[in-house]
């Protein structure tokens, strides 16, 4: 078990590793248009998502939590 855990996290870290036009430390290549966000720079607002969060987090998020315990 341990070891596909392992095996899980390697294969996720080569994955991130190869995404197109991206270096290691996350600056766009020269020759590659698209720029990765920080994450904490992504606002998500509007009439589809932000309801879906917003359920998300007061009813998905502690029912989930509240089966795990």
């Amino acid at each position: 078990m341990e070891s596909k855990n392992l095996l899980v996290m390697v294969l996720a870290l080569v994955g991130v590793c190869f995404v197109p036009g991206v270096t290691i430390s996350g600056e766009a290549k020269k020759d590659y248009p698209v720029r990765p966000v920080p994450f904490t720079d992504v606002k998500i607002s509007g009439e589809f998502w932000a309801p879906r969060m917003e359920t998300n987090r007061k009813i998905t998020i502690p029912y989930d939590f509240k089966k795990c315990g």
